[in-house]
């Protein structure tokens, strides 16, 4: 059996002490930049999910999608995936000579989000808890009042544009972007990716 003493002088225990301390808090402070590269990683990933959805719509350049960075405390990571529209008039024509014109403020955001006219929620495939959500903001689709005509109706509804073309629409599909992001993030091979990334 082979053995290995080494005698140490009370100072050199307290350098190997310091040594020590100083490494485990080198560690520390690196675990601690890793979990924000993580938690960093992971919320692009919802943004990128949020774009990815609205990118071919017509809402696509009214919206602003990002990540806020908080302030960490202590063993607390913190990000907010955030997505903001500002409000917009939207009009149209009730008839092919213009004569009367219609309008009405709505947010690009919340478009998207949960869509807009005819119950065609059942249109797009959101994952299980994004009707429910909606119906609990008190955004359930086809739920306008019967003084908006041909809301409910399953043939849908037209108007007229400013260059007096028909446009039959039964609305605008929700594509969730935020939903979306929420979904992405949760996702195993995101959380795995987002992993390696900080983690290597």
């Amino acid at each position: 059996m082979a053995r290995v003493k080494i005698r140490l002088s009370g100072r050199g225990a307290s350098q190997i002490a310091q040594t020590l301390a100083q490494a485990f808090t080198d560690y520390v402070e690196e675990l601690h930049d890793r979990t924000n590269t993580f938690v960093e990683e992971l919320a692009d990933t919802g943004v990128q999910a949020g774009v990815a959805v609205v990118r071919d719509t017509e809402y696509a350049n009214d919206i602003d999608f990002g990540v806020e960075k908080n302030d960490t405390t202590g063993n607390i990571h913190k990000v907010t995936v955030k997505a903001s529209a500002d409000d917009k008039e939207v009009h149209w024509y009730t008839n092919e000579k213009r004569t009367e014109r219609r309008s009405e403020m709505i947010n690009p955001l919340l478009m998207a989000e949960f869509g807009s006219g005819f119950e065609n929620i059942g249109t797009y495939p959101v994952q299980d808890g994004f009707s429910s959500e909606a119906a609990r903001l008190g955004m359930v689709q086809g739920s306008l009042s019967p003084s908006y005509g041909h809301a409910k109706d399953p043939n849908g509804w037209g108007y007229f544009d400013d260059s007096g073309n028909l446009h039959i629409t039964r609305g605008e599909p929700p594509t969730a972007p935020m939903f979306n992001a929420m979904m992405a993030m949760q996702e195993q091979q995101n959380i795995e990716k987002a992993k390696r990334k900080a983690f290597r």
